[in-house]
């Protein structure tokens, strides 16, 4: 029997002995012990940052392997669906650090995404259609929420709000159709600046308005 075992031998016959001596040793020299840690980390810094650093990534190539099994997926993509998963994320995404870690991450990496994606819409041409279409239609179901419970602003029409147009209030403000723009999957922040600078009306009162100012 050589040393190694010798020792595990002993270790395991006497463990709670150990343990309780140690704990007490810990407890009678926790200042030294602080300080000796101290001392030991700025001595072995470089040699602790390689160790955790191989350690982190010995430990993430197990986790992708573990949850690239077949039964793991099942397990959380059923877990993804249930509705207290939905409230965490919600919440989670609610905090203001995630906010703030989310907006300082997109700015950091937006030229390398904005790379990432004009490769990917190369080598994919048929997806630039697909991109179109799904621009145009968060354009759309936004101006169909805005305009939801909404009424025309001289007659009170509120029946159908979605057939409600944008009427600009100043000519000389306006930039651009909000019709248009939404039909060419324009960038949703520039609609919304536009939208402030307009109000609701129903097409009778739209078109009667227009006929009023052209006739003057």
């Amino acid at each position: 029997m050589d040393r190694k075992e010798k020792q595990r031998g002993y270790y395991e016959k006497n463990k709670n002995k150990i343990l309780t001596r140690f704990k007490k040793y810990r407890e009678k020299n926790r200042e030294k012990l602080i300080e000796y840690g101290k001392e030991y980390r700025k001595e072995y810094r470089e040699e602790l940052r390689a160790y955790d650093k191989k350690r982190n990534i010995e430990r993430r190539e197990k986790t992708r392997e573990y949850r690239r099994k077949p039964e793991v997926k099942a397990r959380i993509n059923a877990y993804r669906k249930t509705p207290k998963f939905k409230a965490y994320l919600n919440k989670y995404r609610q905090r203001a650090d995630v906010k703030a870690k989310r907006r300082e991450y997109n700015a950091r990496t937006r030229e390398q995404i904005n790379a990432r994606s004009r490769e990917y819409l190369k080598s994919h041409p048929q997806m630039i259609e697909h991109y179109k279409n799904y621009r145009k239609k968060i354009r759309q179901d936004f101006l169909s929420l805005y305009k939801k419970g909404k009424s025309c602003a001289f007659c009170g029409y509120n029946k159908y709000p979605e057939i409600l147009q944008f009427h600009h209030k100043d000519k000389k403000e306006k930039a651009f159709n909000i019709a248009n723009k939404v039909r060419t999957a324009s960038a949703l922040k520039k609609v919304k600046a536009e939208i402030g600078k307009c109000i609701l009306l129903c097409p009778n009162c739209h078109n009667w308005l227009h006929f009023k100012e052209n006739r003057t």
